[in-house]
């Protein structure tokens, strides 16, 4: 009678168990691997196909009647899938904050220059920062002493975006208007940061009309003469560690008559 209780035992004991739902066990490595959607946005998926399992094997548990275990293994999974999900875009939106503000610096520095009409030096914020002279007085001799120099000097002056703010000079008025994106990778990091850049044009009455003579004309009076107009410049801006550990930043590119993605309709 012993050995048959034995028996019965070991019977109870078979048929007491019950398999884990393979879409769980998926959904909990996913979740493991959840971390990986922090290096870029398109590792989301991970997170994403790991909140798939975790809701079809929960859905899976509870349709089998008790046939099918793994509840808790499609709950953590499903944790840690959702945890790093949402993690992702928001390291994401915060890198971009985070670049397309330090960037900004430079990028003014850069139209300060031309406002002032002195290109030489917004040149110079063009070049890597290991190849940058002192932005002094001593700057106009190195490009009068070489023909390469002033070539590369004039080449930039006549671009479209440097010679139209050289040309209004501080008559423009140059403010940020939004980050337009941002791309990181190695070795460098670009930042495309959108100005708008007012300024007065198509003069509609000649100065000194309508004002006593031996005067400047009054506010009115040049707001009557001018009408204000807005362009849109973007700016790209290049990151890159050197191998010091600091940070180098120039105006890789400029591109004037841009429209924001925000304007667009």
């Amino acid at each position: 009678m012993a050995e048959s209780a034995v028996k019965f035992d070991e019977t109870k004991e078979g048929t007491d168990y019950r398999a884990i739902s393979p879409a769980a066990v998926g959904s909990l490595l996913l979740g493991l691997l959840s971390p990986l959607a922090l290096v870029g946005l398109l590792l989301w998926v991970i997170p994403a196909l790991g909140i798939a399992l975790a809701a079809i094997a929960i859905r899976a548990i509870r349709q089998s009647n008790g046939g099918v275990t793994g509840t808790r293994t499609a709950y953590a999974g499903l944790a840690l899938c959702t945890f790093f999900a949402a993690a992702g875009p928001v390291k994401t939106a915060s890198s971009t904050h985070y670049l397309g503000e330090a960037s900004r610096p430079i990028v003014e520095a850069w139209f300060e220059f031309l406002r002032r009409g002195e290109p030489h030096k917004a040149l110079q914020l063009t070049l890597p920062e290991t190849q940058r002279r002192a932005l002094n007085d001593l700057l106009w001799d190195h490009y009068r002493s070489s023909k390469e120099n002033r070539q590369e000097l004039v080449k930039f002056v006549a671009s479209p975006v440097p010679r139209f703010v050289l040309e209004y000079g501080d008559q423009c008025q140059v403010r940020f208007y939004e980050t337009a994106g941002v791309a990181t990778g190695s070795p460098s990091d670009t930042i495309e940061l959108v100005y708008a850049v007012t300024y007065l044009d198509g003069a509609t009455e000649k100065p000194g009309h309508g004002a006593k003579a031996g005067r400047e004309p009054s506010d009115a009076e040049t707001g009557a003469m001018s009408q204000r107009k807005t362009v849109f410049v973007l700016v790209a801006v290049e990151r890159r560690q050197l191998p010091s550990g600091e940070i180098s930043w120039r105006v890789a590119r400029n591109n004037g008559g841009f429209r924001p993605a925000s304007l667009i309709e």
